[in-house]
């Protein structure tokens, strides 16, 4: 009588079925994970805008009637006597980080020239001006949701087709779309 040899493992059949089983189940999955990482990041955008809008509450309150007079996007090189939004915000920090400073999805350089991936826009509702700080003060006042403070400095970011791309913290510290057409 022959003895019967038990094998364990796969025909040649069974592992090409199985690796190309895999292959499709990869290719499928992976379009899922680039948009989850894109959320994350927007998430981690929004949340880092949110801690400076915080700051900024903080600067706001201890300066009741100045509007911080700092470059609205960096020069690169930097021109030593700009005053960026990082240096007015240094002092109201517990930290020397600048990392909430960065976008994870700039992707364009600015963090890396410039040391921030965002704009400075309290100019956008009212041109900066010397003259025009008090109607900024008193916008901030009466309407400070309706004044942005900071930016993304270029569209990063995926939106609704009725905004403009570009993730904003406003004057109450809430982050929100910019509006492709502000209302004064």
């Amino acid at each position: 009588m022959k003895k019967q040899r038990k094998t364990f493992g796969f025909s040649l059949i069974e592992l090409l079925v199985s690796i190309s089983i895999i292959t499709l189940l990869i290719g499928i999955s992976l379009p899922s994970l680039q948009m989850a990482r894109k959320a994350a990041n927007k998430t981690k955008c929004a949340s880092g805008l949110k801690n400076i809008g915080t700051i900024w509450a903080i600067y706001s309150d201890q300066n009741p009637n100045i509007m911080a007079e700092a470059v609205s996007l960096p020069s690169f090189p930097l021109v030593p006597s700009e005053i960026t939004f990082m240096e007015v915000l240094a002092p109201y920090m517990n930290t020397q980080s600048v990392a909430i400073y960065e976008c994870p999805q700039d992707d364009l350089g600015y963090f890396d020239q410039r040391n921030i991936s965002y704009e400075y826009l309290p100019g956008l509702a009212i041109a900066f001006d010397v003259d025009n700080i008090p109607k900024l003060v008193d916008l901030a006042r009466q309407s400070p949701w309706m004044l942005p403070i900071l930016a993304d400095a270029a569209e990063f970011h995926p939106a609704p087709s009725s905004v403009d791309a570009r993730q904003t913290v406003y004057h109450d510290t809430h982050v929100d779309w910019l509006l492709s057409s502000p209302t004064p």
